[in-house]
Formats: structure tokens, sequence, C-alpha cells
């Protein structure tokens, strides 16, 4: 059961190296049996434990020293390895494992290391990428910090090199297969380079521009011009990384850190892979070549200018374009609002159509009413004119007789009984022409038919007292409220009267449905409230009150039954 643990600083590029070694074979960690821990949270609370500073917070090579991890904490590795028993090859990747590489070391002697480390020129383009910040005591610090993180892998790699690979990220990416195979030959363990890991490698290289020279400039102007359409830091990156002056200008900063360079070359030195020079080609690295390296930077600054007065241009376009979608979106929204008026006015115009129509089909529905209320005029008004000739018959023979005073009464009767028919015969006269022209014109001339007798009743006074004087009288705090109870009803009728004061509504007899109108007024409701209103114009009603409410309430009960 062979394990490896790749190591590097945070912006050494080891995530590469690490998924290569995935792609060639290795398996990931698997958690722990019992607690379900990844070797990342085990490394996490051992350094929580003892109280150490996270690497990217570390400043001096004395701030990062191996932990001597306590025999408390060995269950948590034991676990882990126990639940990766059935793995032939497996490892993970920590940056902080830094402090535990003895720890580790101590676990398994089949743990094989990757140390991975780049140039410090990388770790300041990488921290601007990430930060997007140029304070001076940021970049010290983090030139001390690569400093100590690298000092530390140096120095395991001194005392284990049989443990242990020293590899530069970038003669990784490069030399892939060597890499592969120099893994194979210390831990006899299956991996294999696929091609397509290796296509990837050599894409991810071409694409950083660091072993394939200096980034062409027309590269650097896609990644300015790409500012203006996507993320500031995802388009910051290419332009530092591989960028001649980029790399220039970190040189000259790391003039001031000579441990730094120092450092890096006895990295070079005892590296397992370490970056050839001649595979850094005109790279500013070797620093062979002075004044090449200067109109590099030259050139590089050109193009950025250029690209960020492209940039500027277009933003310009755009603010253009935006103002006038902003003027298109304020005439839309003028029309949407004249459109919706419109709407609006369309809609109450129906309603008053629906209306008007509603009331022609009630007229419509009386018709045939009307109808043979005319007929039924006509028949009495043909018998009116029968009885009328007949009378005039009987009065030219009485008259053809010799007068006398029996006979002169009764022709007064006849001649009276005569003048009365001819009244009620002009009067169903009358009223046959108005029902013949109102039945030729009822749908225009109509007068308007009322409803809801029933509900004017409920709104008068008489009707409102007694409804409260039922719906308190179901508890006994009803009762004791009952008189502010009324009060208040009458008051809500006066604001009721006083809101209703311009509403000018027909008797309720003239409502279709006046007969519901005498059906509510035998409610038990509106019969107290009348018999209190009643008793309450004189200073004996009030004291005769309760019996005659009594009473009332008692003489409903006994219709009802």
């Amino acid at each position: 059961m062979n394990k490896i643990i790749v190591v590097g600083h945070p912006q050494s590029g080891w995530e590469r190296l690490y998924e290569l070694l995935l792609d060639c074979g290795m398996a990931q960690a698997l958690p722990s049996r019992r607690e379900g821990f990844r070797p990342e949270q085990i490394g996490a609370m051992l350094l929580k434990a003892h109280g150490v500073l996270p690497v990217q917070q570390v400043r001096s090579a004395d701030e990062l020293q191996q932990i001597a991890v306590a025999p408390v904490w060995q269950g948590l590795a034991l676990d882990l390895v126990l639940a990766n028993m059935e793995q032939p090859l497996w490892g993970w990747a920590d940056v902080q494992a830094v402090y535990l590489l003895d720890y580790w070391k101590a676990q398994d002697p089949q743990t094989m290391f990757v140390l991975v480390y780049d140039t410090p020129q990388t770790a300041l383009t990488r921290h601007a990428v990430e930060h997007l910040e140029a304070d001076p005591e940021a970049l010290q610090a983090k030139v001390k910090a690569w400093v100590a993180y690298n000092s530390a892998l140096l120095s395991f790699h001194l005392r284990n090199p049989e443990r242990s690979l020293l590899v530069h990220a970038d003669q990784v990416q490069a030399s892939a297969t060597h890499y592969v195979q120099q893994l194979s030959a210390r831990m006899d363990a299956p991996l294999q380079l696929p091609g397509a890991a290796q296509g990837r490698l050599n894409n991810s290289v071409t694409a950083d521009g660091v072993l394939d020279g200096v980034q062409p400039v027309l590269q650097t102007e896609t990644a300015e011009v790409d500012i203006v359409h996507a993320d500031t830091h995802a388009a910051a990156q290419p332009a530092l990384q591989g960028n001649a002056l980029a790399q220039w200008l970190a040189q000259q900063l790391l003039q001031e850190h000579p441990e730094a360079q120092e450092l890096y070359a006895q990295l070079q030195a005892a590296a397992s892979m370490p970056l050839r020079v001649q595979q850094q080609g005109t790279a500013l690295l070797a620093g062979h070549d002075l004044q090449q390296q200067h109109y590099q930077a030259w050139a590089a600054f050109v193009a950025q200018q250029t690209a960020m007065q492209q940039s500027a241009a277009r933003l310009v376009q755009l603010s253009t374009t935006l103002q006038d979608r902003q003027q298109q979106l304020q005439n839309s929204e003028q029309e949407n609002a004249l459109l919706l008026a419109q709407l609006h006015q369309v809609q109450e115009a129906l309603e008053s159509h629906y209306q008007q129509s509603q009331q022609q089909a009630k007229q419509l529905a009386e018709l045939p009413k009307l109808q043979a209320d005319l007929k039924s005029a006509q028949e009495k008004a043909a018998k009116l004119q029968q009885t009328e000739a007949q009378l005039k018959k009987e009065l030219q023979q009485v008259n053809a007789k010799p007068a006398s005073t029996e006979l002169q009464e009764e022709n007064d009767l006849l001649l009276t009984q005569l003048h009365k028919v001819q009244e009620e015969l002009e009067r169903y006269y009358l009223e046959n022409r108005q029902l013949k022209a109102g039945g030729a014109k009822l749908h225009f001339q109509s007068k308007p038919t009322y409803y809801g007798a029933a509900e004017r009743v409920k709104q008068q006074l008489s009707y409102r007292l007694g409804a409260t004087m039922i719906a308190q009288s179901r508890s006994v705090g009803g009762w004791l409220r009952m008189p502010f109870a009324l009060n208040a009803e009458f008051k809500r009728f006066k604001q009721d009267q006083t809101a209703r004061a311009n509403q000018k509504l027909p008797p309720i007899a003239q409502y279709r449905d006046a007969h519901e109108a005498e059906r509510v007024k035998q409610h038990l409701s509106y019969r107290l409230g009348a018999r209190m209103i009643a008793n309450s114009k004189t200073l004996g009603g009030w004291v005769a009150m309760p019996w005659a409410l009594l009473g009332e309430a008692q003489a409903f009960r006994k219709e009802r039954r």
C-alpha cells in the first residue's frame, strides 16, 4: 500500500501536479472510518491543537517548524490508513502539511512526498492576481513567506532524499513522463501517463506562456480587452503570468531580497527535477540578456496601454448604448401607461354596455305580462261598450213611453249609470293607449326597476336595534353591555343616514320585491326594534319597556307555533 502526499507553496502551482497523479492512476484518499475525516481535516485539527499559524500568515522560518504530535492523536492517522487499506496507491495534497512532514513520514515507511516549488517571481505575480494590490509591506511579507515555506521543503528533502521528490512545477509540466517515471521507480507504483493528461499539460503550459517563451503581445491585448466583458480577477491572471513587464518588475523587486534568490538557487541545485535553463528560453529568470528583457518589458507596457485605450473606448460606447436603451425604456413605459389608460376606458365602456343589456333583458322579460294586461283591458273595454249600447237602447225605450214619476226616477238612475259607464270606458280607453305605447317602446322608455326592499327594511333603525338586542341577549356579559351596544348602533344609524342623504330612492311600495319587505317586518328583530322605538316616546313607555319587549317576544313565539 503506497501513498503520495503533495506539498507545495500556495502559489507554486501544485494543483496541476496533483491532478496529474490522479490521471496517472493514484486514487484520492478515502475519509477515515470512524469520524469520516479527510486527511486535510486531520491536518487542520493537529495544527489547531498545537496552536500554529496557517502558512498564509507565516513571515519567518522560525515560525514554520515541524510539529511534535502527541501520542493521543496517533489514532486519527491509523484510522485513515485502515480506511484506505484496499487501495494499492492513494494520496492527497495539502499546503498546510509542511508542518506535518515528519509526522506523516513516521506513520508509514511507504509514504512518498512530492515537494513542489516555483520561482519567487511567480509568487509575487500570483499574489497580485489573487489580491489585486501593490502594497509594499504585503509584497515583502509575501517574499518572506515564500522563503520560509520553501526553506522547510528544502530542509526536509535534504534530510529525506529517498522519501521525497523536490520538483519544479514548470519542469513537471514540461517533462511529465520523466516525473511519472521517477515516482514509479521510487515506489514501485502502478503509475502510467495517459495521452489525455499529456495533452492537457501541453495546453496548460502553452496557456501560461512560462515555458514557451514570453507570451505574445496579442495575448496580452486580448486579456486586457476581456476585462470589460469578464471578471477582473480572471482576466488579470493571463495578463500577469508570463507577461514580460510583470516578470521584469518582479525581478527588480526581488533585488531587495537576495535571500530569496539564494534560496531559489539552492532549490535548483538540490531538486530532483529542477527547471532546466535551456527550457527557460527568453524568460526573464536567467537575466543573461538585459537589453532584450528591457525591450520585451517596454513592448508589453505599450500593448497594455493600447489595450486600456481600447477598453476605455469600448466603455464609452457601452455607456452611450446604455443611455439609448434607457431612453427607449422610458418611452416604452410611457406608451404602456397610455395603453393601460385606454384599456381602462374600454373596460368601463364594456361594463356600462353590459349593465344596459341586463336592464333591457329584464324589460323584455316583462313584455308578455304587459301584453296580457293590454288584452285584458281591451276585453273589458269591449264589454263596457256593449253595456253602454244596451243602456242607450233601454233609455230610448223609456223615453218613448209616457212619463211618470217612477219612470222618471228609473230614467235618472239609468242616466247616472250611463255616465259612470262612460267615465269608466274613457279611463279604460286611456289605459289602453298607454299600454299600447308602453309595449311598443318598452326597452327604451320603461321606468327603472328597483329591487332590494328587504335590505332597505333591514337598514331601518327598528330592525338594527332589534338585531342588536338579540345578539347581546345570548350571554350575561351581553345583557350588561346592551345599553351601550344599542347606543352605539343608534350612532352608526345616524352616520349612515347622513352618508345617504344625497340618495333619492323611491318608496318601498314601488320595488318589484315589495312583498319581501312585509316578510322582513314580521321578523323578531324588526318587531322588537319597533316596540322599543314606540315605547321610547313617553316616560311611561320607558318604564314598561321590559314587559313590552317580553310580551312582543312571547307573541312572536306564539305566532310561530
